[in-house]
């Protein structure tokens, strides 16, 4: 494979550029091949171990990405977003 690398690489490039995304993960699926993808934005804004919290804003909820940390038998809270000049308590 070291020897052939280039070989193997333009066979590997060109065959995973002949197939559509859903029909390569398919195949490396269905072949047992450990392999990662690369999400868009759009991918990890939705990701589903994503953990969001909501939290009140003078403007409404926002919800948001939570910290990631995460500490066993000790619950964490978050409070209100002040508004410009508020003092948060």
């Amino acid at each position: 494979r070291v020897r052939n690398r280039a070989f193997t690489d333009q066979t590997v490039s060109d065959i995973f550029a002949s197939l559509s995304r859903d029909a390569l993960l398919q195949r490396l699926t269905e072949a047992d091949i450990a392999f990662a993808e690369v999400n868009e934005m759009a991918d990890l804004a939705n990701h589903p171990h994503l953990r969001r919290i909501t939290v009140a804003t003078p403007n409404g909820d926002v919800a948001y990405p939570a910290p990631a940390a995460i500490f066993v038998d000790a619950p964490r809270t978050y409070g209100a977003v002040p508004g410009i000049g508020e003092i948060q308590k």
